[in-house]
């Protein structure tokens, strides 16, 4: 999972030379919210423009508006959810970067969302780990930049608040180690 993040993040530094604006969009549970607080405090340190909306689900309605909405020069970036809009999104013209740890669903068609020019999908569960979307996040900004290590603690907020803190896989370990955080079992 770490090396595709890489990649997605050598398309990103591409993209941001040529699209100047960032469109984030993310869930609005602790995961979510603490993911945006990740994504905005990294974008804001390299001086990119920026805006985030915070929604409950993807919504065909707001999909659509937001697909007739977007400009030539913007990027946009979902956080904890997206995994169930890939098709949608596949619609889209401009660059999609979908961080989303939910369940795929079985009509998404993934063959297609591969071979998207445009879609830069990151899910734990196509690498068989598990992690939340903070933490998708910050390995995506940690990439950005090494000094975004000291984002860290957020990426446990946001795991902690999708009861991930239990699941001590090897990804949400190293965040772990990397916050700092000592762990202590009730």
């Amino acid at each position: 999972m770490l090396d595709a993040i890489d990649q997605v993040v050598s398309e990103f530094n591409s993209l941001v030379q040529i699209k100047k604006n960032i469109r984030i969009i993310s869930h609005y549970d602790t995961d979510g919210i603490t993911a945006a607080a990740i994504m905005i405090s990294a974008l804001a340190k390299k001086d990119l423009k920026f805006s985030t909306t915070i929604i409950k689900q993807l919504e065909k309605e707001f999909l659509n508006k937001i697909k007739n909405e977007i400009k030539n020069d913007e990027i946009v970036i979902f956080l904890d959810l997206g995994s169930s809009s890939l098709n949608k999104l596949c619609e889209f013209e401009s660059p999609c970067f979908v961080f989303d740890h939910h369940e795929i669903p079985e009509e998404v068609d993934m063959e297609n969302v591969k071979k998207n020019k445009n879609i830069f999908f990151i899910n734990p569960s196509l690498f068989n780990e598990e992690t939340s979307g903070a933490g998708l996040a910050y390995f995506f900004v940690r990439k950005l930049d090494e000094k975004n290590k000291e984002l860290s603690y957020l990426a446990v907020i946001g795991m902690v608040g999708d009861v991930l803190g239990n699941s001590l896989s090897r990804i949400n370990n190293l965040i772990l180690n990397e916050s700092e955080v000592i762990v202590k079992r009730a």
